[in-house]
């Protein structure tokens, strides 16, 4: 996991909306912040916390690049200008599904099928997917860019047996890769000691 990444999904979730409880009238988050996890909690915790979702991480397969992929503004470090690369060692997809646990099919809030700029048109599914396409990339603090993609998506009907709990699942893919900040030393900008000349006598002349 990256933290950028778990950033952004945490981001994600919470942007998903749902109907207000009166007296209030506007649209509320679906999923408290303290109903965020990373890692499922205890099956017989489900029906005390729902609804939650937990932000689950898939095994991904790092594919060896080595190449520079961006070139970053010039450092100066004492006195000497650095050209400044951005190196990829290793390229990667990191996949990521986020389980929404629901007790009532009303949480799902089916979509209308025409989005108006209201989050109540659209269901779960559909405002996920309207936050990654607005929210396709990002860059990092190094300058490499990240880009995010939805995968699959679905519902599972009472997934934890008997609990009579439902989920809806959304992959979230991130096209990533491992980088490190790569400096290569030039003669601009740089200091020179110069010595006295020294007279080089030949040998006849002694």
């Amino acid at each position: 996991m990256k933290h950028g990444h778990i950033k952004y999904l945490k981001n994600l979730i919470r942007s998903v909306k749902t109907n207000p409880i009166p007296p209030e009238t506007e649209p509320r988050q679906l999923i408290p912040n303290d109903r965020i996890f990373e890692v499922h909690p205890p099956e017989d915790r489900f029906q005390e916390l729902i609804p939650f979702c937990v932000v689950e991480h898939s095994p991904s397969q790092p594919k060896r690049n080595g190449r520079r992929t961006e070139r970053l503004e010039p450092a100066i470090i004492d006195g000497v200008k650095n050209l400044q690369f951005l190196t990829e060692h290793y390229q990667q997809e990191y996949k990521y599904v986020l389980n929404f646990w629901l007790d009532n099919i009303e949480q799902d809030i089916l979509s209308k099928g025409d989005f108006t700029g209201s989050p109540l048109d659209s269901g779960i599914v559909d405002q996920a997917l309207i936050y990654i396409a607005k929210n396709e990339r990002y860059a990092t603090s190094q300058g490499a860019t990240v880009e995010i993609r939805p995968g699959t998506v679905a519902l599972v009907t009472d997934p934890a047996k008997k609990l009579s709990l439902y989920k809806i699942y959304i992959e979230v893919i991130f096209t990533d890769g491992i980088f490190e900040v790569e400096r290569v030393p030039t003669l601009a900008m740089g200091r020179f000691e110069i010595e006295e000349p020294t007279e080089i006598v030949r040998s006849e002349e002694i």
